[in-house]
C-alpha cells in the first residue's frame, strides 16, 4: 500500500507492507509486514520481514533481514542476514554479514559486521 507522497513504489511480489509517504522509497522483492514511513530514495528489498525505515535519505534494509528499523539519517544499511538491529540514525552506519540483536545509536561512518572468509 501507498499512503502518499510522490513516485513511491511497492512491488507485487510483497505482502502487508506500506510506504506512508515521501519520494521515491521502494518495498521490493519478497518482503513482508515492513515500512517505509518517509523520506527520500529509501529502499526495503529481498527477503525482508517486519522491518521499518521510519524516514531520511537513501537507507536501505536489504538481503535476508528480520524485524529490524533505521529510524533515519541519510546512506545508513542493514543488510545480509540480519536479525533484530537498528540503526538511531546519522550517516553512512552498517550493520552486516550475520549479525544479531546489534545497536548503532547514531554517529557516521559505524560498521557492525562479522567478518566472512
Amino acid at each position: 500500500m501507498i499512503g502518499g507522497g510522490t513516485s513511491n513504489y511497492v512491488f507485487n511480489t510483497v505482502q502487508s507492507s506500506t510506504v506512508s509517504g515521501g519520494n521515491d522509497n521502494d518495498i521490493q522483492n519478497t518482503v513482508n509486514n515492513s515500512t517505509i514511513g518517509g523520506g527520500n530514495s529509501n529502499l526495503v528489498s529481498n527477503q525482508v520481514t517486519g522491518s521499518t525505515i521510519s524516514g531520511g535519505v537513501n537507507n536501505d534494509i536489504v538481503n535476508f533481514i528480520n524485524n529490524s528499523t533505521i529510524a533515519g539519517g541519510s546512506i545508513n544499511q542493514i543488510t545480509n542476514t540480519v536479525d533484530y538491529a537498528a540503526i538511531g540514525g546519522g550517516y553512512l552506519n552498517l550493520v552486516n554479514n550475520n549479525v544479531f540483536n546489534s545497536t548503532i545509536a547514531g554517529g557516521k561512518s559505524n560498521n557492525i559486521s562479522v567478518e566472512v572468509s
